[in-house]
């Protein structure tokens, strides 16, 4: 299964394999990064990003079945 996302600020769609939280300590905020450590989302918590990547898994498990899935970034 393909999943696309589409980046937080609507300016990529691309399809992932890996995403990952990064933090970016000069900042103080959390990054989800692709496998390329292309950014899509930026949130304010850890717990917010767990959150977002949590959302991405569930959504795999309820389209599995599907050939292609495609996720939009939250803002916050």
């Amino acid at each position: 299964m393909k999943l696309w996302i589409r980046s937080q600020k609507g300016l990529l769609l691309k399809t992932v394999t890996q995403l990952h939280v990064h933090f970016k300590f000069d900042e103080g905020i959390y990054l989800i990064m692709d496998e390329a450590d292309y950014v899509l989302g930026e949130y304010e918590s850890n717990e917010r990003a767990l959150e977002v990547l949590d959302e991405i898994q569930g959504i795999l498990i309820d389209y599995s079945q599907m050939s292609r899935v495609v996720y939009q970034m939250p803002e916050e």
